[in-house]
């Protein structure tokens, strides 16, 4: 049934807007009460009661307008017009522009006409948006005398009945709470005023127009009251009584809007009407629709748009109001951020000494265990040594033996040159083992041994080597300044070179190059190869014991090779190549006497 009435209703308008559209009025026509009747809202600031008096004859003219339609006055308190949800079932809305923002936002309006100034009956004070401050004549004389005071207002979210007046107060540096204590009465609007007749509030801030209403109706009985900063108010130009006294600038009065429910006909017929010149002068007199955009930056500037709060403007006025303790606080936190970053320096500070602490205390375990491994190798080597040095005793006086035999029997036997060789081995194994002891023996002393020219010891070390090296099919290369050949060295640097060369040699490396140069105050030996080349931890930890890449190996080799080289006062050094190509590179510094030293 609602639909069809509602159907029926835009039929009615179309036929009004095609056929009758732009008549004048004629003689009441009585609308029909069978058909649904168009809920205008209307704003009641002073009560539904005076609400509907005030608009009962502009009601009438419309159903006369509009023969066939019925339209029912809705009065709508302002407090409660602000809940969403309270205007969903109206048709038209008339009100001042703040009471739209409690529209539905999903429902379109459709501005038709703005109240303009008449200065006439009792809707002058709709015709324009205001507020005025009034005292008493004993009371405030100014604005600035309204610290510390009472003042009183209708409601926090009405328009001229309170913003417009604490937007003036806060251009004065007043703010609400601070410097002076609202105090909201409600609706009805006049409440105000009659408390500050009453003395219970310093000041009143009231909508435009109603004390002269008030004053005109003989309801303020006959007291003077004191306007504060007066500002002209404009009367119209066919207004025929003075314009009203207001404290603020003003914004326009109220505006008429049709919502989605209404036709777009029947907007369009009422729109045209009511820009009419009425037929009455107690009817209100209307414009064309106001622009909403004037409306909302007049709004934005004192914090209150459709119903919102301004964040941005609010931060602006805590920030003005507030600066000292805003100061103090950011100072305060200033300093604790500042603090609390020095605690954190202080800290990081404190965990890289205490993580240094560790890699040093790990260090020294690993040293300590190193050292333990060392010294357990000491006492091995020097058992060992003592235990071959019999056996090798006894093959050296064979040895010499055999070849004293076969010098005098068969001087020219080709066993000797055999025998002989296998005395210069024992020898060597001997020189070896007086090596490992001394090596093992605590002490930077250097172990004993005899001197021998730098260029024969190295020939003779790849001498040896070579049997091993043809067997596996590598060769081995070597060149040697003829400024160090000659210069003496300790027998014990025999022992390194056959360590790294041995260990070139089983690396499965196919060349390796021995290449001596002299250096500042010794001679600089590098043994580099072509094989697969050191492991970066090997690179990183060169000298750990029992660490071997051989199934066969004991991992001692280099360990050994480096004590010996300290004991001589020298360095061993492992890497990679250094044109980029794979393979290992073993450099040896080793301080030279000079040549005639030699013993």
């Amino acid at each position: 049934m609602w639909l069809i009435g509602r159907l029926g209703r835009w039929a009615v308008a179309l036929a009004l807007t095609l056929c009758g559209a732009g008549v004048p009025a004629g003689p009441a026509v009585a609308a029909n009460p069978a058909a649904p009747a168009w809920r205008v809202g209307i704003l009641a600031p002073r009560g539904p009661e005076k609400a509907l008096k005030a608009w009962a004859g502009w009601r009438d003219w419309l159903e006369r307008r509009f023969p066939g339609e019925r339209f029912d006055l809705v009065p709508i308190v302002p407090d409660r017009a602000l809940r969403r949800g309270a205007l969903d079932s109206l048709d038209f809305l008339l009100a001042n522009p703040v009471q739209f923002g409690a529209l539905d936002p999903g429902r379109s309006v459709r501005w038709l006409a703005t109240l303009r100034p008449s200065g006439r009956g009792d809707l002058r004070f709709l015709e324009q948006i205001g507020s005025a401050i009034w005292t008493r004549e004993t009371g405030p004389a100014s604005l600035a005398q309204l610290r510390g005071r009472r003042v009183g207002a209708v409601d926090p979210e009405a328009l001229g009945g309170y913003l417009l007046g604490v937007e003036l107060l806060d251009r004065e540096g007043l703010a609400p709470g601070r410097d002076y204590v609202p105090v909201f009465s409600g609706f009805p609007a006049e409440r105000p005023l009659l408390q500050l007749l009453a003395g219970q509030v310093d000041a009143a801030i009231v909508p435009l127009c109603l004390y002269e209403e008030l004053r005109d109706a003989g309801r303020l009985g006959g007291a003077s009251l004191r306007l504060l900063q007066p500002v002209a108010a404009d009367a119209g130009p066919d207004a025929g009584s003075p314009s009203c006294a207001a404290s603020t600038r003003t914004l326009p009065g109220w505006s008429l809007a049709a919502l989605d429910t209404v036709p777009d006909a029947l907007a369009a017929a009422l729109g045209r009407a009511l820009l009419e010149e009425p037929p009455s002068a107690d009817l209100p007199r209307w414009s064309l629709p106001v622009s909403a955009a004037d409306v909302e930056r007049r709004l934005r500037r004192i914090d209150y748009v459709s119903g919102d709060r301004d964040l941005w403007a609010q931060a602006r006025r805590l920030l003005a109001y507030y600066w000292p303790w805003l100061a103090g606080l950011a100072a305060l936190a200033s300093w604790l951020l500042g603090n609390s970053l020095w605690l954190a320096r202080v800290a990081r500070r404190q965990r890289r000494r205490l993580s240094q602490a560790h890699e040093q205390l790990h260090a020294y375990e690993q040293a300590l265990a190193r050292a333990d491994r060392v010294a357990s190798l000491g006492e091995m080597a020097a058992g060992i040594a003592h235990e071959v040095k019999q056996p090798l005793s006894a093959i050296l006086q064979y040895a010499e033996a055999a070849a004293y035999r076969l010098r005098s029997e068969e001087p020219g036997s080709a066993l000797l040159p055999i025998v002989q060789r296998i005395r210069d081995e024992v020898l060597r194994c001997d020189r070896a083992i007086a090596n490992l002891r001394g090596w093992a023996r605590p002490g930077p002393a250097a172990p004993a041994g005899e001197r021998r020219a730098l260029g024969v010891l190295v020939e003779q070390v790849i001498g040896m080597v070579r049997l091993q090296a043809d067997r596996q099919g590598v060769s081995i290369e070597s060149s040697m300044p003829s400024a160090l050949a000659g210069r003496p060295v300790s027998s014990a640097f025999e022992q390194v070179l056959v360590n790294v060369l041995n260990n070139a040699v089983q690396s499965g490396a196919g060349l390796v190059r021995v290449q001596a140069r002299a250096c500042p105050g010794g001679a600089r030996i590098e043994i580099a190869d072509d094989g697969p080349g050191f492991e970066e931890e090997h690179l990183r930890f060169p000298f750990v014991p029992f660490r071997t890449t051989r199934p066969d190996g004991l991992g001692l080799g280099l360990l050994i090779a480096q004590r010996i080289m300290l004991s001589l006062r020298g360095r061993i050094h492992l890497d990679r190549r250094a044109d980029g190509r794979p393979g290992a590179l073993v450099t040896l510094d080793l301080p030279l006497e000079p040549a005639g030293s030699d013993s």
